[in-house]
């Protein structure tokens, strides 16, 4: 089975400060990933050819995203997402969901 939409999963829906010790798992998820690169270019992939790979194909990488490089930002945009769409979907509920448009950050834009 496919593992990438499992890690995508995992990366929108644990925040790591409450659960760091995911973060152990994403860094042998990470360590696989360069092994597998390593591995298709037949011959270890140093530190240089690792952070090429990670480049998006646009730049003349491989479009390869490290987790823990990603992990911070996918959960936020996530939850972001979901604050923003859970109060439409149970309007009931939506007292309990943070209207972060109506905070004191965006009073000044």
């Amino acid at each position: 089975k496919a593992v990438a939409p499992r890690i995508t999963h995992l990366l929108r829906s644990t925040p790591m400060a409450v659960h760091p010790q995911v973060w152990q798992h994403l860094e042998r998820v990470d360590s696989a990933l360069r092994d597998a690169l390593g591995n298709s270019l037949f011959y270890r992939a140093t530190d240089k050819a690792w952070e090429l790979a990670q480049r998006a194909p646009s730049q003349g990488g491989l479009g390869l995203r490290s987790p823990c490089d990603q992990v911070d930002v996918a959960f936020c945009a996530s939850f972001a997402y979901a604050t923003r769409c859970l109060p439409l979907l149970f309007p009931r509920h939506g007292h309990l969901f943070p209207n972060f448009a109506a905070s004191p950050a965006h009073e000044n834009e």
